[in-house]
């Protein structure tokens, strides 16, 4: 997880997340944690669509939603492994993607 992430968490107020909640919580993960170990032009892309997904959280429940969300969806995000976090962040993109070309 990015220290940016990590950092947010410990800070957030905490509130019980919504299933809406944790779906986009796990999105934001996915993109955190490969961000980790992305090098060049993939970082932008991949905090951009980390903070859409926390965007969603905040404007659905609030920015003290984010982070009770993301601390349910870590473990199992990180236990899952790099093609887990992958296949997830490939099903979240394309979420981001279908809407950049609605615009």
């Amino acid at each position: 997880m990015s220290v940016m992430l990590a950092a947010a968490l410990m800070f957030m107020p905490q509130a019980a997340p919504s299933p809406a909640d944790l779906a986009d919580a796990r999105c934001a993960g996915a993109m955190s944690l490969l961000d980790d170990q992305a090098k060049g032009d993939e970082k932008p892309h991949l905090q951009a669509a980390m903070m859409f997904f926390l965007g969603k959280i905040a404007g659905r429940s609030g920015n003290e939603a984010a982070g009770p969300a993301l601390k349910a969806v870590s473990e199992g995000l990180e236990a899952g492994g790099i093609e887990k976090v992958s296949a997830i962040a490939a099903q979240c993109a394309a979420e981001v993607g279908k809407l950049t070309v609605q615009m």
